[in-house]
């Protein structure tokens, strides 16, 4: 059953139109970046700037590399370092987890960002050292994009908008329970689907606002639930 669901979930975001496929070229960019500066301040043994007896190395800029993902092309810069010792796994890796670290960015939209999401995506990376200190800077990074992605205006008119939900289960105060989560799809007067909004309900009085919450960022829609 999981995963069948996971793959409905998954389906649901892969049949976004291409503004929404900006969104997550955008952050699936923004976590590869993360993670090669993880992975480097690793094997240096020190952040930019940073004075410490444990320093192997220095930097020495940016490499331009490309990337061919499900979302179109992603333009990187990968780190350097003086020596030329520094050898990223992130792209060899990226396409042998691809599924798996969509699946951690999808729950990452719904659940929010935190540090466990953060060290799975990359471990899935090849970087099995990552200090808490650096998974706790990465996730504010990236809950700061999910968080502009999930507030944005939206300016276009969507004749219909279908609300739907679905059940998954999260930790929350040291038990496993089940919460419902609510997707908003919004179809344009040419028929492309954009997702509008991802909440999680904890009762039926909250997923009955959720379309207000919806309808007020865009007005003139008309819910079908």
């Amino acid at each position: 059953m999981a995963k069948r669901q996971d793959k409905e979930f998954f389906e649901i975001f892969q049949e976004a139109n291409i503004e929404q496929r900006d969104f997550f070229r955008e952050l699936i960019r923004e976590v590869l970046r993360q993670v090669m500066e993880a992975e480097i301040e690793s094997q240096l043994g020190a952040g930019h700037y940073e004075r410490t007896d444990s320093r192997r190395g220095y930097r020495n800029g940016y490499k331009p590399r490309t990337l061919n993902t499900r979302v179109g092309t992603l333009e990187l810069e990968v780190p350097q370092d003086r020596d030329g010792l520094y050898r990223t796994e992130v792209f060899e890796r990226y396409h042998r987890s691809e599924k798996a670290l969509w699946l951690t960015v999808h729950e990452m939209i719904i659940s929010g960002v935190s540090t466990r999401k953060v060290d799975k995506i990359a471990k899935e990376l090849g970087v099995y050292s990552l200090s808490r200190s650096t998974a706790s800077r990465m996730a504010s990074s990236l809950d700061e994009e999910v968080g502009k992605w999930l507030t944005r205006p939206l300016n276009k008119a969507y004749p219909y908008v279908v609300v739907d939900a679905r059940y998954e289960k999260v930790r929350e105060a040291g038990r496993i329970v089940s919460k419902r989560v609510l997707i908003a799809v919004g179809i344009d007067d040419e028929g492309y689907r954009e997702i509008l909004g991802v909440y999680v309900a904890d009762s039926e009085s909250e997923s009955r606002g959720f379309g207000g919450k919806i309808a007020s960022r865009r007005r003139a829609v008309r819910l079908m639930s």
